[in-house]
């Protein structure tokens, strides 16, 4: 998210990714960083990101669930949803390790 808002032409995956085990992924529009909650009102590039994530000794993701913005009236149905995405997340990252 940081990344995508601050800086987003520049990758910090090559240099880093042998330190990487744990990385906290919220999302965003790309003008601010607004810690939206991954895959919900953002642009980040989920396809670009899970092959990049796939190139790290990454261990943890980390989903940032908090909102500026009520995004569902029931909480249960933003847990729901977190779940999906990180859940789609985690196996694109493991389509592009096994490639």
């Amino acid at each position: 998210g940081h990344n995508h808002a601050f800086c987003p032409e520049k990758s910090f995956f090559p240099q880093y990714s042998s330190l990487l085990t744990c990385v906290h992924l919220h999302d965003n529009d790309g003008t601010e960083d607004q810690h939206k909650p991954f895959g919900m009102g953002g642009n980040i590039d989920i396809n670009k990101l899970a092959k990049d994530l796939a190139g790290t000794n990454l261990q943890s993701l980390d989903f940032e669930i908090l909102t500026r913005q009520q995004l569902f009236k029931n909480p249960d149905d933003l847990l729901k949803k977190v779940y999906e995405n990180a859940i789609k997340i985690k196996n694109l990252i493991e389509q592009y390790r096994n490639k």
